[in-house]
């Protein structure tokens, strides 16, 4: 329920009607501990799915930003300082479509 009502919250902002008609894609990379150097799952096993399901209702529901599809991409930070700045570098340089509009979210 936060992260959906955060994501509504953050895609309300940018809601903006495009002229010709065609979806924007707003792509969420998010930052998110899976696992730690020692290999020890963390209780990051609800973010995910809770996330996916949020996006999947905004995609979903005609009421909601019906000018854009969002998208979610996950990267893991392995609970390290260094991998999650080197992720957040990635998910900044990762620039396969300059139609799209990144946000990206730390969990």
């Amino acid at each position: 329920m936060v992260i959906s009502t955060c994501m509504l919250v953050l895609l309300t902002i940018l809601n903006f009607n495009k002229a010709n008609g065609e979806k924007t894609e707003l792509r969420f990379h998010t930052l998110v501990p899976l696992q730690s150097q020692n290999n020890r799952v963390l209780s990051s096993d609800s973010i995910i799915p809770a996330a996916i399901m949020a996006v999947d209702d905004i995609n979903n529901s005609p009421d909601y930003l019906p000018d854009y599809n969002v998208a979610i991409k996950f990267a893991d930070t392995q609970c390290d300082a260094s991998e999650g700045t080197w992720q957040l570098i990635k998910s900044i340089l990762a620039t396969s479509d300059d139609n799209a509009t990144k946000i990206i979210a730390f969990l």
